[in-house]
């Protein structure tokens, strides 16, 4: 096996390899869901009219969001 060979058999090149198009947008995409579903836990906990255990739960899941730690990207 010669040298470039055996750097072939370990990867290199090849077709369809990499980060696939449009891997940004997704990202871009799950952060924006992510914006939308915490602006929705917000309102659920500060929703005097809405049951008290969903206010509970609401208030909990967005502590847990608040604690997590970034992801970097």
């Amino acid at each position: 096996m010669t040298a470039a060979t055996a750097k072939a058999a370990h990867g290199g090149q090849r077709s369809g390899a990499g980060r696939p198009i449009g891997a940004a947008s997704i990202r871009s995409s799950a952060a924006q869901k992510a914006r939308i579903a915490l602006d929705a836990l917000a309102q659920v906990a500060a929703d005097d009219q809405a049951p008290a255990e969903a206010r509970v739960h609401a208030a909990q899941a967005l502590l847990e969001a608040a604690r997590a730690p970034a992801k970097e990207a």
